[in-house]
């Protein structure tokens, strides 16, 4: 969402890590979410695994998901 906060985030590069963090703390009050947020709603309603989680976080780019895997090279 566009908030107040999240626009002065965005004109300063130094603050544009806590837009996650006002995206997040602006679930109640605005239905904003993270993606991780949304990630556990459908554990909890039994929708998706923790594996598929983790397949997920790992697939968006998240540091927190756990080791990566690195494509192999073609063998010639």
């Amino acid at each position: 969402m566009g908030t107040p906060s999240v626009r002065e985030c965005l004109k300063d590069p130094e603050r544009l890590s806590q837009i996650k963090r006002h995206m997040a703390d602006g679930r109640k009050e605005l239905g904003s979410q993270t993606f991780d947020q949304h990630l556990e709603e459908l554990i909890e309603a039994g929708l998706i695994t923790g594996e598929v989680q983790k397949a997920a976080l790992a697939t968006a780019g998240n540091a927190f998901a756990g080791p990566r895997r690195t494509k192999r090279a073609a063998s010639s």
